[in-house]
C-alpha cells in the first residue's frame, strides 16, 4: 500500500509527473512567444536587406540609414541641435 501511495505521490508531485508536465508546457509557451517576436524579427531585417538589394535598390531608404549609421548631411541642409535646459 506505501509502494501505490510512493507511486501515486511521485505521478502527482514529482519532476517527471503532472506537475513537471506543467512546468515544461508553461516553458514551452514562452519559448513560442520569444520565438514568434525573433521571426518577426528577422522578417523586418530581410524586408530591410531587399531594399538595399542590387536588384530594387530603394534610394530613400538608402538615404535614410547613411544618415542615420553614418551621420551624413546634406549640403543644403541645416544642423539644429537642440539642448535641454534643465543640464546647463
Amino acid at each position: 500500500m506505501l509502494a501505490i501511495a510512493g507511486l501515486t505521490m511521485q505521478a502527482l508531485q514529482g519532476e517527471r509527473g503532472w506537475r513537471g508536465w506543467r512546468h515544461l508546457q508553461t516553458e514551452k509557451a514562452f519559448l513560442q512567444e520569444e520565438l514568434d517576436a525573433l521571426k518577426a524579427h528577422n522578417a523586418g531585417l530581410r524586408q530591410q536587406v531587399n531594399l538595399l538589394g542590387n536588384d530594387n535598390l530603394d534610394l530613400d531608404f538608402l538615404d535614410e540609414r547613411a544618415r542615420l549609421v553614418l551621420g551624413l548631411v546634406g549640403r543644403d541642409e541645416t544642423i539644429v541641435f537642440k539642448t535641454d535646459p534643465r543640464l546647463n
